[in-house]
């Protein structure tokens, strides 16, 4: 069953993550952002030039990556499927059913070192 976050969790997130940038650090944020979250975050990191990429893979494969994970509520990956990248533009796209973890790590260092918005 799929459960949906509160939304101070989102806030607290954004806070963090934005103090976080200003202050010189580098952030890997990995999340689900329900409706309406996206935008909230986006507005708060718009300072900070954040670098958007999506990890994805089709559902009949994250399903089964649910499965063979002990620490999943079965339903979650695909409650979260159609909403998760709702109204967002990426600066890059993974498709993990495609690429190995590997593959997929390379290519975001060669993004983030080619294309890097930052200063």
């Amino acid at each position: 069953q799929y459960v949906e976050l509160t939304d101070p969790c989102s806030e607290t997130l954004n806070g963090y993550v934005h103090s976080a940038i200003e202050n010189g650090l580098f952030c890997i944020v990995d999340t689900v952002f329900e409706e309406g979250w996206f935008s909230k975050f986006d507005d708060k990191m718009n300072v900070v030039k954040p670098i958007y990429i999506k990890i994805f893979c089709p559902l009949d494969v994250l399903k089964e990556r649910e499965i063979q994970r002990d620490d999943r509520r079965i339903g979650t990956a695909e409650g979260q499927f159609y909403k998760a990248h709702e109204g967002i533009n990426y600066d890059l796209e993974l498709d993990t059913s495609k690429l190995s973890p590997e593959e997929s790590v390379s290519k975001i260092v060669e993004f983030i070192t080619n294309n890097s918005k930052r200063d």
